[in-house]
Order: structure tokens, then sequence, then C-alpha cells
């Protein structure tokens, strides 16, 4: 989507040892996309977040940064480069400083640090100026942390704990609000979007939460999953769960 995702492929390579490809190359190219010019990431560097006016789908950039950045923190780890694995490894927990504790949603700041007004958890747009978010609300983004579950949930007040308002968004409304909202929002459960690449991870999710004797949620949702999609493909997503 909006992130330098060239990234987590180097990264997964090199953290696998994976034949012909050099490790120190690899990762002056990742080093190279986290500082590039453009795209917000020079205001992400910045402020630690991507801050919404300069930059369009603020949030959604801000989120995919700090995957990416996270993903470079572990190859700096297995090569030994310990400044650059702390400076990533803050730069990786950048979505907390958009998290916001009255709402429960992860939201758009602009560059003094204020929450951007009218905020909507269901409203996304194709015009990236009128949208925090890429192809998705708030709903689906404040999900996208899946380099930190832990944290996500320490964010909500306790670790592996989600509000009942938010479990699980798959019994939300399903709704989604925008004059010109992208068609890419689709196949939709409550505000799960199955459809779409932001949601695709929320069910493994909300499995990892029942590990630790959270409700069954992530049960029902992959129960729901299987009328939607083939057999094969349900088999697959079973396998990578476990």
């Amino acid at each position: 989507m909006s992130g330098y995702h060239a990234v987590p492929v180097l990264a997964d390579a090199v953290l696998k040892n994976t034949p012909g490809v050099d490790p120190e190359r690899a990762y002056e190219a990742m080093k190279k996309s986290a500082f590039q010019q453009g795209r917000g990431v020079q205001p992400y560097c910045k402020y630690g977040y991507v801050p919404q006016g300069p930059s369009w789908c603020s949030v959604t950039k801000t989120l995919e940064y700090s995957f990416d950045d996270w993903c470079i923190a572990q190859v700096a780890k297995k090569l030994g480069k310990m400044q650059d694995y702390k400076l990533f490894t803050i730069r990786a927990s950048a979505y907390q400083t958009l998290f916001d504790r009255n709402t429960g949603f992860i939201r758009a700041k602009d560059s003094t640090g204020k929450w951007v007004e009218p905020f909507d958890p269901m409203y996304t747009s194709t015009d990236g100026s009128k949208s925090f978010y890429e192809e998705g609300n708030a709903w689906q983004y404040t999900f996208f942390v899946p380099h930190d579950v832990r944290g996500l949930a320490n964010a909500f007040g306790n670790s592996f704990k989600l509000p009942k308002s938010w479990m699980p968004c798959s019994m939300r409304p399903q709704l989604v609000k925008g004059e010109s909202a992208p068609p890419d929002v689709s196949g939709l459960i409550g505000q799960y979007a199955h459809g779409n690449e932001p949601s695709h991870h929320i069910a493994y999710m909300y499995s990892l939460w029942e590990r630790h004797g959270k409700p069954r949620n992530g049960h029902a949702l992959f129960s729901t999953l299987c009328t939607m999609i083939s057999p094969k493909d349900m088999q697959v997503m079973k396998t990578a769960g476990r």
C-alpha cells in the first residue's frame, strides 16, 4: 500500500539467509528507503508520525512505515548494527503517537500534534486530502500493528485485552461512509473488509488473543470466512494461523 514494502521482502530474505542475497547491500537499500525524500518520510522522521495536511492518508503512511521500520530493526540486530537497531525500534513504535485513548482509534494529527477534526471512524475517501486512511477507515487500520500485537493491546489498557466495544469489529455495522469511498473496501463482515489487504491479518490477531483466554471471536470470524472463500484457500489460512 503506502509503505516502503520492498523492505519486508528484503528483510525476510536476509533473516532467512537466502542464498544470493548480500545482507549488507540489502540493508543499505532498506535504509535508503527509510530516509528517502518525499512520500511523507521526512516529516515522519521529524515528528515521529506523518502529519495530515502536507501528506495525505497520513495514518496509513505512519502505520506502514512503522511496520517497515520494525523489519529494518530486525535486520540491523542480525548484522550487529545496534545503534540502528535502537533507532528503528523507536520508529517502529510510531503508531502509539496516533493512538487516541479517548476514542480507542488510531487517528490523524496535524503538525502541531492536535487531532484532526472532524473524525468519523467509518469514513474513508479516494480523495486523500479528506481521508486519513488509504483504502480503509479507522476500524480497519487501528488493527494494523502486526509487528507489536502486545503493544497495541497495551494501548487499550491491558496486555492482550481489548475493550468490549472492539470485540469483535466483525460485529460492527456493515457500513462505510464517504462521498467517494473506495470500492476496494469490500467483502465486509461488519467492519472487517476481507476484500482488501489492510484487514487480512485481523483474524490471526484474534487467534493470538484467544490463546490468552479471550473469547473465541477469531474462531467465529474464521468460520464466517469459510463461507466466503474456497476450501483450498481456507486450508492455507488455517495452516498459516497455527
